[in-house]
């Protein structure tokens, strides 16, 4: 993703219609900060000198990355990467979600988990469904900066699971 930026920033190569995605739709995505280690910035500094951008914008980009990025699934195989896209960044979480999504050959693909009526909003979870409340709850307070207050969560911690 880093390279990818970089390389947009000269305007042959970034409007190539091959490009599946613009990556001007990118820019706006949001990056939650969090503090990281000086052994980690000391390497960001590395390679944002490697490839000649401020350790701010590597930093930016890599919590872009870090907040947006879907899961990359070959078929009858689990998670084998990521994959940063604006429409990804679209979907809403949900701890019961409507929707899933996945890349697959490069393409994000959105398949619903049960019957959406017209104009309902399509809901993902961005983090596995199984998983207790607290452990749910952790998860998107620590990585995604919030507290979920979908019906399921709310029923949850109104029962004591």
């Amino acid at each position: 993703m880093l390279v990818r930026y970089r390389a947009a920033m000269d305007k042959d190569w970034s409007d190539d219609p091959n490009v599946k995605e613009p990556l001007n739709s990118l820019v706006d995505l949001q990056a939650n900060m969090i503090n990281l280690p000086e052994t980690q910035m000391k390497g960001i500094r590395g390679l944002g000198n490697l490839i000649d951008l401020s350790p701010e914008k590597v930093i930016t980009l890599m919590m872009m990355i870090r907040t947006n990025a879907g899961s990359i699934h070959l078929p009858n195989v689990n998670k084998v990467g990521c994959a940063l896209s604006s429409n990804l960044s679209a979907l809403n979480h949900n701890c019961d979600p409507n929707a899933v999504a996945r890349v697959l050959d490069g393409c994000l693909v959105v398949g619903m988990t049960r019957e959406v009526e017209k104009d309902d909003e399509l809901t993902i979870s961005y983090v596995d469904t199984a998983a207790p409340l607290t452990e749910r709850q952790a998860i998107l307070r620590n990585h995604y900066q919030f507290a979920c207050s979908c019906e399921r969560c709310v029923r949850e911690a109104t029962a004591g699971l």
